[in-house]
C-alpha cells in the first residue's frame, strides 16, 4: 500500500515523495509538524520506509526518523551528518541509510555516521539531490546539472551524456526496482542500468 500526501499549500507540508507502507491509516490522517513533533521542519524534502519500518524524513533542517512512536533526529549540532538541509534519503541491502545533501553524502550504519566531502573524500562532487543504493550495495548520486556518479564504497565515477548513455545532466528522480535495478529519471528521458547495462528511453522510442 501508498500513503500519498498531497501539498494543499495551506496547513500541509510539502513533501515531493511517495512513502510505502504496509498499514493504511483508517481513521484519516494524523498531522506531524515542527510544533508537535520532534520534526525539525516543516519543510519535506524526502521520506523513506526501510526494511524494519522505520520512517525517516529529510528536511530543510535535519533528518528525523519515527520507529512507532518514538522519534530520532539527526542535525549537524548532534551528530557528524553532513549537512542539515537533507535533499534524498535511502536505504542500502545491507539496512545502511544513505542521504544526499547540498555539502555532501552521508552514511548511517544506525550507531555511527560517516561523511563524504571533497575535504575527506574523493566524491566529485557535492550538491547531492538525489540518492538510491543498488543490491551490491554501490550507491548513486544524482545531480542538478552534473549528471550522475556511482560509488562502490571505493571509487567515485561520473556519468554523463558525453561519456555514457545518460539521457540528460539534470538528474531528477533515482530509484532502485524490487528487482534492483537502478532507474535514472532526467531532464531529457530515462536510463534503466542494470549489472552494469544501460538502456535510455525517451519519446521517440
Amino acid at each position: 500500500y501508498a500513503v500519498r500526501f498531497v501539498d494543499c499549500n495551506q496547513n500541509l507540508s510539502s513533501v515531493s515523495n511517495i512513502a510505502e507502507s504496509r498499514n493504511i491509516w483508517l481513521n484519516g490522517w494524523t498531522y506531524f509538524n515542527a510544533t508537535n513533533s520532534p520534526l525539525p521542519s516543516n519543510k519535506i524534502t524526502s521520506m523513506i520506509r526501510d526494511s524494519r519500518g522505520r520512517l525517516w524524513l529529510g528536511t530543510y533542517n535535519g533528518l528525523a526518523c519515527k520507529d512507532g512512536e518514538e522519534w530520532q533526529t539527526y542535525q549537524t549540532s548532534n551528530s557528524a551528518i553532513p549537512y542539515d538541509l537533507i535533499t534524498s534519503v535511502a536505504e542500502g541491502p545491507d539496512g545502511v541509510i544513505w542521504v544526499g545533501t547540498p555539502h555532501g553524502l552521508g552514511r548511517f550504519d544506525g550507531t555511527e555516521w560517516l561523511s563524504f566531502t571533497k575535504a575527506n573524500s574523493d566524491i566529485p562532487k557535492e550538491e547531492i539531490s538525489r540518492v538510491a543504493v543498488a543490491l551490491d550495495g554501490s550507491v548513486w548520486l544524482g545531480y542538478a546539472q552534473y549528471g550522475a556518479v556511482s560509488f562502490d564504497q571505493k571509487n567515485w565515477t561520473v556519468y554523463n551524456p558525453a561519456n555514457s548513455p545518460l539521457k540528460g545532466n539534470t538528474v531528477y528522480a533515482l530509484s532502485r526496482d524490487s528487482r534492483g535495478v537502478i532507474w535514472i529519471g532526467t531532464n531529457s528521458g530515462v536510463n534503466r542500468v542494470e549489472a552494469g547495462n544501460w538502456a535510455a528511453f525517451d519519446p521517440t522510442n
